[in-house]
């Protein structure tokens, strides 16, 4: 993800219709105390949400069309981005859901699976 960061400086990230909100999170996230212009750091400041609505599909050819996505997701070479998007969504979807204190063992059989497979 450190790589993509660097990509979204570019022209590109102009083309996303969130493209200023975008620019304003990953500002907010340099500020933060200790974090600079550290890739890695920058990315953890980001929350989970930013990063799984990078993947919606309003952004698969500004962002993701040829290679990078491979070099997003280097261990998930069978994947597309819908894919991928769709089991980061189901994983928020459980992690809001226990971080509410809401239950979650009733939630749809399939995402439970999704989330599951995608984990490991």
């Amino acid at each position: 993800m450190p790589a993509l960061l660097g990509r979204m400086k570019s022209a590109r990230l102009c083309l996303c219709a969130n493209a200023l909100y975008w620019r304003d999170k990953v500002t907010q996230a340099k500020n933060q105390p200790g974090v600079g212009n550290n890739p890695g750091k920058v990315v953890a400041e980001l929350t989970f949400g930013f990063w799984v609505e990078l993947l919606k599909s309003s952004n698969h050819i500004p962002l993701w069309m040829a290679r990078n996505l491979r070099s997003a997701f280097p261990n998930a070479p069978g994947l597309n981005r819908r894919m991928i998007y769709s089991r980061l969504k189901a994983i928020q979807l459980l992690r809001n859901r226990i971080s509410h204190h809401e239950p979650f063992l009733i939630m749809n059989l399939f995402l439970l699976r999704q989330i599951a497979y995608t984990t490991g």
